[in-house]
């Protein structure tokens, strides 16, 4: 009804009416698409007359409610660089944060924004929060602006004590997928992170762990009860699939799910403790021979089987994300908040899962009958739709074996770090070995 009255004045309200309408609904997840259409109209029309603090608030809505409008962010695209040195410093984060979920990566936005983000970060007017934001955001979509980075970690350990968990968590993510390998800023992190591990949710105890090797015998007991907390909520939301039916958001079973993935260590936890054997490691190369294409925008799922019934069948299927399926899904996907409007069908252990279920269902009409194993080998760790869908899988044929093995970019960046830590010690032990030795020879020579 709200919506209704609403559009019905669109026409009449001023820049700063759209951008609050727009900021109203995506805070709520309205999704009335006729709404959002006509705010989407009237926001372009009116971009130019938009605040900085408008357009930041435009472009957040529209990444709340995935709308992709192309023209609308390129009008806000236009209008924030021409008033960039104007953005207050949470105005740029949240600008660039708004780009990242719906994968738009406007390259010249985003090193205005960086520019402009570097002069206010040295000047100290961001918070961590905006800070931790910002370097999501860049890492999200796979821009690399060393200036920032630096920026970022400068700051990061002068304000190393006011990072709170979550923050620390999305700078992790951030350095991580980017590849960066600076030794204090991690150690840093390190010891917050150790301060603060009781405040730690099940997102930050995930990508902490693959992250941050040295913390794993810290941060595994939390992480094996998240994994067992969120066993039991999958559970609770039935695990028959939708057998043909389109697979939805399903909030039939309780609320949506406000955590994405648990990471390669969270998810073979909970695998593990419903009956998969799941381990966390570097795919073999010649499952994944282009390993460098990979990464947290690319995905890809390599499924490989052996199933006996009335005759026995075996094969390799290969899925990456991308779009889903036109045909109906065999399986039933999950939204995920904050980005409910990402299509969990498109991911490739989805697609692979449902793949073979239509290959096995023309094998025999008794899936409980069907033996043999499977395993999936997957570039970075499932979504929690997936984990759903791989425990839908296992429910409709219980007579396979199930495995799993899980990389992922923050692993890879955990192996480098902890590569670089035994170089470092190395490196340390030969210098301590030298000095003693030239103490000892000069001893020997005074003796002489």
């Amino acid at each position: 009804m709200v919506a209704e009255a609403a559009l019905a004045k669109i026409s009449a309200y001023g820049a700063q009416d759209v951008s609050n309408l727009a900021w109203a609904f995506a805070t709520f997840a309205c999704g009335n698409q006729p709404l959002l259409e006509g705010i989407s109209q009237r926001a372009g029309a009116l971009a130019d007359k938009f605040t900085p603090q408008a357009l930041a608030n435009t472009a957040w809505s529209l990444a709340m409610q995935g709308m992709r409008d192309t023209t609308l962010l390129n009008a806000v695209s236009r209008a924030a660089l021409r008033r960039i040195d104007e953005f207050s410093a949470q105005a740029l984060a949240n600008t660039a944060w708004a780009w990242a979920p719906l994968a738009v990566r406007n390259r010249q936005l985003c090193d205005a924004v960086a520019t402009a983000s570097i002069a206010k970060i040295e000047t100290e007017e961001f918070t961590t929060r905006d800070q931790a934001h910002l370097a999501w955001a860049f890492a999200a979509l796979l821009l690399r602006n060393e200036p920032l980075i630096s920026a970022v970690s400068a700051a990061a350990v002068q304000q190393q004590t006011q990072y709170g968990p979550q923050e620390l968590g999305s700078l992790v993510w951030a350095f991580a997928v980017l590849g960066v390998l600076d030794q204090q800023l991690f150690d840093i992190i390190a010891e917050q992170v150790r301060r603060q591990a009781g405040e730690l949710g099940a997102r930050e105890l995930g990508l902490l762990a693959d992250a941050l090797p040295e913390l794993r015998a810290l941060l595994l007991p939390a992480l094996r009860e998240a994994a067992n907390s969120t066993l039991s909520a999958l559970r609770s939301r039935g695990l028959s699939g939708s057998c043909g039916r389109t697979a939805q958001c399903a909030q039939d079973h309780g609320e949506e799910a406000t955590v994405v993935t648990l990471g390669a260590l969270g998810s073979c936890e909970l695998l593990a403790a419903a009956g998969w054997s799941a381990s966390h490691g570097e795919l073999p190369a010649e499952l994944v021979p282009h390993r460098e294409q990979l990464g947290v925008g690319s995905v890809v799922c390599i499924l490989d089987y052996e199933v006996i019934g009335p005759k026995e069948v075996s094969g390799r299927l290969v899925q990456r994300n991308a779009a889903s399926s036109a045909t109906p899904p065999l399986l039933q996907a999950m939204q995920l908040a904050p980005r409910r409007s990402v299509d969990r069908a498109a991911c490739a252990e989805f697609k692979a899962l449902s793949e073979l279920i239509s290959a096995l269902s023309r094998l025999a009409s008794n899936d409980a009958a069907l033996e043999g194993a499977v395993r999936l080998s997957v570039s970075e760790p499932p979504c929690l739709s997936c984990v759903h869908a791989m425990l839908q899988f296992a429910h409709r044929f219980p007579g396979l074996h199930l495995s799993i093995l899980i990389d992922g970019s923050l692993l890879r960046h955990g192996r480098a770090l902890a590569r670089r830590q035994r170089a470092s010690s190395r490196s340390e032990d030969l210098w301590n070995l030298g000095s003693e030795d030239l103490v000892a020879h000069r001893r020997h020579s005074f003796s002489r």
